[in-house]
């Protein structure tokens, strides 16, 4: 369901966090997720949920300095 999600809107990220169960969720300081872009996948294990902000925030800096990467090789920079 969420990739079809991530494809079907075209987007460039999405986050599935999981909830309930042992996972974590609401109420609860902790939480899991799946960080899902086109081409790739990050399966996040329980921690805390300022650890899966910093570790959501690094993917996306590391995607964005790819899309930058491959930007200035086209452009022959």
């Amino acid at each position: 369901h969420v990739l079809d999600k991530l494809r079907r809107k075209n987007l460039a990220m999405i986050v599935a966090n999981a909830v309930g169960g042992d996972h974590g969720g609401f109420n609860s300081e902790d939480n899991a997720a799946l960080i899902l872009w086109q081409g790739g996948e990050r399966d996040v294990p329980l921690c805390s949920k300022a650890a899966l902000a910093r570790i959501v925030v690094e993917e996306i800096a590391s995607r964005l300095s790819e899309r930058s990467d491959s930007r200035a090789r086209i452009q022959g920079l």
